[in-house]
């Protein structure tokens, strides 16, 4: 069975680099189309039959996301990070020894 899977997994990766290649490249000249509809028609045959596998590349995909989105806010916090934290026309700059902003709230 683990055969099956790597033969299958293989198998998909070639096709998605085949369809995601230029048309230069040797990968896809390395199959006719008679091999190339068989490799879709695997794939296709191992997806429909285990749908797991795209719930488990999408939830992949969105931790990669939220980690490329984390790294970004990081590097824009280092980069304004004297614009934030030392802008005199924002109250907790004027009380350098406060270390948490000031809260106002209007009460009625």
């Amino acid at each position: 069975m683990k055969l099956k899977q790597i033969l299958i997994a293989t198998a998909a990766a070639s096709a998605l680099s085949m369809s995601f290649a230029d048309t230069d490249t040797p990968i896809q000249n390395s199959f006719n189309p008679v091999q190339t509809k068989a490799i879709e028609d695997i794939v296709h045959a191992y997806l429909v039959s285990n749908p797991e596998v795209l719930i488990e590349a999408s939830q992949a995909l969105q931790k990669q996301e939220v980690a490329k989105q984390q790294k970004e806010a990081e590097g824009a916090i280092g980069q304004y990070a004297n614009q934030i934290f030392n802008d005199k026309l924002l109250p907790y700059s004027l009380f350098p020894a406060l270390k948490v902003p000031i809260r106002f709230q209007d009460r009625l």
